[in-house]
């Protein structure tokens, strides 16, 4: 097996993280069923080579010891060594209902047939602007209705622990296996030159970061709450996205879409 090395180093940084961190970490990569799923009795160790030996046999365990270095090494980031650098991967064209497979979370009915996600992994991210209102009542929509279960992460409410902001994304984002993005009318914005008024967008970190959960958990398990004086990207016509309205009626078809993904949701605690 090439790397050998590295994933001797990789498995030396895992042994050293709580249960809840792997089990995290390894579902945004997909391998959490490959990690849980061995027979009872195999000790972490074995779980851990058994998740790794899975991203080899799917011709990506090159990046996910990137991964692992990178989360969870001394804050020196050190390469591992010159093989480990990771390599731009060739860009293949998807049609409009495919999504990438070897990154969608392996409780993904389409990934593995399973149609819930693990119990243990309970982290909704809280895409969001400016709207401080919309952004609470998201969140504690997710934490009642979860009545214990769901955990919403709203990145400004968490220790910045010495990172730099996108650090500290990346380490709330890696362990979400649901994403709530927020496209509210923050920022106006048209084209150059004038002729065209210009339209409410949403915040650009907004755009980002939901393009970044498409990406890696796939449309199933992203919804999208929007202002409809909002301008939608061009790169995103055509997507399914709930209207926020006074009466309410957006918080029924958010926890429907939750409980479609398979999070495990109490529809009496919406109100």
């Amino acid at each position: 097996m090439e790397n050998f090395g590295n994933r001797e180093q990789a498995l030396t940084l895992l042994m050293t993280q709580s249960e809840s961190q792997l089990e995290a970490f390894f579902f945004a990569l997909g391998l959490a069923a490959d990690f849980q799923g061995p027979p009872a009795g195999w000790g972490r160790q074995k779980r851990i080579v058994s998740a790794l030996m899975a991203a080899e046999q799917r011709g990506d365990l090159e990046r996910v010891l990137d991964l692992i270095h990178d989360r969870f090494a001394p804050a020196s980031r050190t390469p591992l060594d010159s093989s480990s650098v990771a390599r731009p991967r060739p860009v293949q064209s998807l049609g409009p209902d495919e999504t990438r497979s070897e990154v969608r979370p392996a409780g993904d009915p389409k990934r593995s047939g399973r149609a819930r996600v693990p119990d243990s992994v309970t982290s909704v991210f809280i895409v969001h602007g400016r709207d401080a209102g919309l952004r609470e009542q998201a969140a504690r929509l997710v934490e009642r209705v979860g009545n214990g279960a769901l955990e919403a992460v709203v990145l400004a409410e968490r220790p910045n622990g010495g990172q730099v902001l996108l650090d500290k994304f990346e380490h709330y984002a890696s362990a979400a296996g649901f994403a709530i993005a927020l496209l509210t009318a923050d920022d106006v914005g048209g084209p150059a030159g004038g002729g065209t008024p210009s339209r409410a967008r949403a915040r650009e970190n907004v755009i980002l970061e939901l393009g970044f959960f498409l990406g890696i958990l796939g449309r199933g398990r992203v919804v999208v709450l929007l202002d409809e004086r909002v301008q939608l990207p061009s790169d995103l016509n055509g997507i399914v996205y709930i209207s926020v309205d006074s009466a309410g009626a957006w918080k029924h078809a958010l926890v429907r879409d939750m409980l479609n993904a398979g999070l495990p949701v109490d529809f009496s605690r919406i109100v």
